[in-house]
């Protein structure tokens, strides 16, 4: 069987401390069911403003260590469309020189939208991930006390039924991070296609917001100097685009 290449990015911003127990343990759960099936290769990448860290690159999932509090320490703010921009980068160049593609599945993690990213806008991350899902690349989207979490997967270019925004107890937490995990087993395995989440999986995991089926609005965008969508006109974002020279707040890495 052609290994799957799984990449989980975790949002690390400061905010994240209120979940940092529940995390912990749900992701935990997460790397048990994928260990279920030995063919996956995984990748673990947290970040928040200050840094960037690759805590596991590529490596067979039965070697994957579980995540520990000396490992994720939240911290600062979110960089969350140049962190998920880099990530498929990275992955992009990382198979570039496979015989044969390898099956993708990708998560990107967060509790809060974008408050500190320098290079990319949402627009440019949108263009990405939509040229990776034509490629047939699973990418997920978690979110946990996030309002409006549809709108901000929608800006970021990840359907609806590929996202899930869990509730903040440590059950609603386990749930989510179990379902993707079975959700990517069964697709791994082939036998499901995708890895969308089902009703009852969002039920259990206290995903209201799309059982109500909010998604649905996609809200109004305003346009950033460089042409992309990048905040709602309801909610617009306390913190302006820096000026084109601003440094890179993440760095480029490799997996």
């Amino acid at each position: 069987m052609t290994d799957t290449l799984v990449a989980f990015l975790l949002d690390r911003s400061g905010s994240m401390i209120n979940s940092e127990h529940r995390t912990l343990a749900a992701f935990a759960a997460y790397l048990d069911r994928l260990r279920q099936e030995p063919s996956i290769r995984f990748s673990l990448v947290t970040f928040d403003s200050v840094s960037t860290a690759v805590l596991v690159r590529n490596e067979p999932i039965g070697n994957v260590p579980s995540l520990t509090r000396e490992s994720f320490r939240p911290g600062m703010l979110t960089p969350l469309v140049d962190a998920s921009y880099k990530l498929i980068k990275a992955i992009e160049k990382a198979i570039a020189s496979y015989a044969e593609q390898p099956r993708v599945v990708i998560c990107i993690h967060t509790d809060g939208t974008d408050n500190a990213s320098t290079e990319y806008t949402f627009h440019d991350l949108k263009e990405l991930i939509r040229q990776k899902i034509e490629d047939g690349w699973q990418i997920n989207f978690m979110a946990v006390g996030l309002h409006d979490a549809y709108r901000l997967a929608h800006c970021m270019g990840i359907p609806s039924d590929w996202t899930i925004s869990y509730g903040e107890n440590a059950f609603e937490t386990s749930r989510a991070f179990v379902a993707l995990a079975d959700n990517t087993v069964d697709y791994v395995r082939r036998k499901r296609h995708v890895t969308c989440f089902t009703y009852a999986q969002r039920e259990m995991a206290g995903d209201w917001e799309g059982l109500m089926g909010d998604y649905a609005r996609e809200g109004v965008y305003t346009t950033d100097k460089r042409g992309g969508p990048d905040v709602w006109v309801h909610n617009p974002d306390p913190h302006p685009l820096p000026p084109d020279n601003a440094p890179p707040v993440v760095k480029d890495f490799e997996l």
